[in-house]
């Protein structure tokens, strides 16, 4: 009985920049590629189920964690270095982007831009032990506390689910894993991201501009500065303008996926 060819698959080892993990991940089969396609036209959550999986099942070390426990101990910048790598050894380091305007208003001509990813490629990685463990108290008021933390792919499901995927305060919400507060009688409350969303969620919204400010401040200088990203750097073939931009790899991931790049 045929059991399918002996193909030896591509892997490579991608060091996630806040969990301090390395994992090995292996290329995309064209069966696992045709089955993504279908499942991209859709809702957000969805989207997100299937790039949590599709990651997950790429994952090849023998001791890789349960998929609950992946969700629950990787976070969602972990995920930009683990698509970032399952792009390069599924489609390789090279990168193309046709028709890509330039920005000089004077010139505006397109043309076609091809870089490598690995040359722009910058990783601010937390050295120190797992940043998924770490947590920042916030006084916002005088009986109002924000407990700031990095979001896991868990935190990111459960908002999705409890909100319209439209909602505009959505990567606020993922800043925070709950509130502490007291009420005027002292009776003390917490609300939970996991487990009081819904009541978390209208706590967020009563928030002031200036408490968002500081929740902001707090995760870039804390969390939000380890993680991946691929600069772009090119000059114009037709002006000489230099160009610089900040790839989104996630989204041309998906783009191959479909075969619209």
């Amino acid at each position: 009985m045929f059991t399918g060819f002996q193909i030896q698959v591509p892997e490579i080892a991608v060091p996630l920049p806040q969990s301090g993990k390395t994992y090995r991940i292996r290329s995309l089969r064209l069966g696992e590629e045709a089955s993504t396609k279908s499942s991209l036209f859709g809702s957000a959550l969805p989207i997100v189920n299937k790039l949590n999986q599709l990651v997950y099942q790429s994952i090849m070390d023998e001791d890789k964690p349960s998929f609950e426990d992946f969700l629950r101990t990787t976070s969602t910048k972990d995920r930009d270095a683990l698509v970032l790598g399952l792009y390069q050894v599924t489609y390789g380091n090279e990168y193309t982007m046709n028709d890509y305007t330039c920005s000089n208003p004077q010139c505006g001509q397109k043309y076609s831009l091809k870089t490598y990813l690995s040359d722009g490629l910058v990783m601010e990685r937390f050295e120190t032990g797992d940043l998924m463990s770490i947590k920042k108290d916030i006084q916002l008021e005088d009986n109002l506390f924000a407990v700031i933390k990095q979001a896991s792919l868990e935190d990111e499901v459960a908002i999705m689910k409890a909100t319209d995927e439209n909602d505009k305060m959505l990567d606020f919400y993922l800043k925070i894993d709950k509130f502490k507060y007291s009420d005027k009688d002292n009776n003390t409350l917490e609300l939970s991201l996991l487990d009081k969303t819904i009541d978390f969620i209208v706590g967020c919204n009563q928030l002031l501009p200036r408490h968002k400010k500081l929740v902001n401040t707090t995760y870039a200088e804390n969390f939000g500065k380890f993680g991946v990203r691929v600069d772009v750097a090119y000059t114009c073939p037709h002006c000489g303008q230099d160009e610089k931009f900040v790839l989104d790899f996630v989204k041309q991931f998906f783009l191959l996926v479909c075969g619209l790049e």
